[in-house]
């Protein structure tokens, strides 16, 4: 019995850990163009109509965001092509930029990409990556630099797509949400040119090390808990 009661408490020190050690990654981006009645969206990052539905997701690598997830449906009865050559990514400078896609060798980043065909019904989870952000070190190899998102920031994600020979463009909008306390703790609050730049790339390695240990202990925490509950029973 006491093993079950130290359980319960290592699991309740873990959910803790959950909620104050661990970044906080609430979503804070709003999809701001194009308008949309609300009984059609159900997230502030999707967007839907007759053709497709699309539901972005932003999720950060070494605490940076550096491309745009999205799951695209096939709404239509008809095969839809996205035609990556005419998709871009507009920055919150407004500097457009071309786009390589998730699947893409980072070398081919700046080449031509064959379109991909949505049959009817179907879709595609993928992600849109700026081709400048990607870049090749010896020290480094192959790495994507950040978005360079902040506070009430702007930015784009120009979506270009044939349905059976007919063109149709989506430029989406994003916006940066007002952050909460602990969001500004791990997001930038201000334009790049405002934030003291790192002065090694260790730095961002050692983030990535020092975030990865959050989720060890966690998981360690965890994983106790319920040896000692799983034993005391």
């Amino acid at each position: 019995m006491m093993k079950a009661k130290l359980g319960l408490i290592l699991l309740a020190v873990c959910l803790s850990l959950v909620v104050t050690v661990l970044p906080v990654y609430a979503d804070v981006f709003k999809l701001v163009a194009p308008a949309q009645t609300s009984s059609l969206r159900h997230l502030d990052t999707q967007f839907q109509d007759e053709t497709i539905k699309i539901t972005f997701v932003f999720m950060k690598e070494s605490r940076e965001y550096r491309q745009i997830g999205f799951i695209l449906d096939n709404m239509s009865d008809k095969a839809i092509a996205i035609d990556w050559d005419r998709c871009s990514f507009t920055s919150p400078t407004g500097e457009a930029d071309n786009i390589m896609h998730a699947g893409e060798k980072f070398i081919d980043a700046n080449r031509s990409t064959p379109p991909t065909t949505i049959p009817p019904g179907s879709k595609i989870i993928d992600a849109a990556i700026p081709s400048n952000s990607v870049s090749y070190s010896s020290y480094l190899g192959w790495t994507v630099s950040s978005m360079h998102l902040y506070e009430g920031a702007e930015f784009g994600f120009y979506l270009f797509l044939t349905v059976e020979g007919e063109s149709r463009g989506y430029n989406f909008r994003f916006k940066v949400e007002e952050l909460t306390e602990p969001q500004r703790a791990i997001f930038r609050t201000e334009p790049l040119e405002a934030v003291p730049t790192k002065a090694t790339p260790t730095n961002s390695v050692v983030e990535s090390l020092q975030e990865s240990a959050r989720y060890l202990v966690v998981l360690g925490v965890f994983l106790v808990g319920v040896l000692y509950l799983l034993d005391g029973l």
